[in-house]
C-alpha cells in the first residue's frame, strides 16, 4: 500500500513538472497571482552581482537574498526526485488491521447464480406494440414517417378488392351453372314434344 501511494506521488510531481513545458499558454490563476507579487516586489531593491546572479534587499531592514539562476542551480534543486519504498524489509506490525468489513443492509444472497438464469425482458415497439424489436428496426409498418395509418388503410382495401373479385368470380360460376341446367331442361322438354307428336301422326296413319 506504501509502494503504491509514493509511486502515485511520484507520478503526480512528474506530471505538474511536465505539463507546464508542453504548454504555450500561461495559467490564469498563476498570472494573476504572479501579477500581484510583481505589484508589492516593486518595493524590493535588486543589484545585479553577475552573469544570472541578483541580489535582492529587502525595504526598510538589512536583509539580503542572493538569487542564482543559472541552470546548473536549477538542475541541482530539482535532481533528487522521490524513490520508491520497497516493502520486503518492512517488519510487520500486529496493531495494524485491515479495515472493518461493513455489511450491507440488505438481506446477503445465498443462492448461487447460474449462468443464463438471468431472464432478460423482450423489448416492446411503441409503434406497433409487438415484442421483439424496437421502433428503430419495426417491420410492422412500411412507412415510419408517420404514416401507417395510411399505409394500413391501403392494405385493408386490397384485401377487400380482392374479396370482392373473388366473390364476383363465385357469382358468375354460379350464374352459368343455373344456365347450363336450365338448358339441360329445354332440351329434355323439346324431345318429349317431338316424340309426341311422331307417335300422333303415327297413330294418324294406322287404319283401324
Amino acid at each position: 500500500m506504501m509502494d503504491s501511494i509514493w509511486s502515485l506521488v511520484m507520478k503526480t510531481f512528474h506530471d505538474r513538472y511536465r505539463r507546464p513545458q508542453k504548454s504555450m499558454v500561461l495559467a490564469d490563476t498563476p498570472y494573476v497571482k504572479f501579477q500581484e507579487r510583481l505589484k508589492s516586489s516593486k518595493r524590493y531593491k535588486v543589484f545585479e552581482s553577475g552573469h544570472g546572479i541578483y541580489q535582492v534587499q529587502k525595504p526598510d531592514s538589512g536583509q539580503k537574498f542572493i538569487i542564482n539562476l543559472q541552470k546548473r542551480v536549477y538542475r541541482d534543486t530539482y535532481k533528487k526526485s522521490i524513490t520508491s519504498v520497497s516493502i520486503e524489509n518492512l517488519t510487520s506490525n500486529p496493531r495494524i488491521r485491515p479495515p472493518r468489513l461493513v455489511k450491507e443492509r440488505v438481506r446477503p444472497k445465498t443462492k448461487r447464480h447460474r449462468k443464463g438464469e438471468a431472464k432478460r425482458s423482450q423489448r416492446r415497439c411503441r409503434r406497433c406494440g409487438e415484442l421483439g424489436h424496437n421502433t428503430r428496426t419495426c417491420i410492422g409498418l412500411e412507412n415510419r414517417a408517420g404514416r401507417g395509418e395510411r399505409a394500413r388503410q391501403w392494405r385493408q382495401e386490397q384485401e377487400d378488392w380482392e374479396v370482392d373479385v373473388m366473390m364476383e368470380g363465385l357469382d358468375k360460376e354460379a350464374e352459368a351453372q343455373v344456365q347450363r341446367e336450365a338448358g339441360n331442361n329445354n332440351v329434355d322438354m323439346d324431345s318429349d314434344s317431338e316424340l309426341s307428336q311422331l307417335r300422333s301422326s303415327d297413330l294418324e296413319g294406322i287404319e283401324l
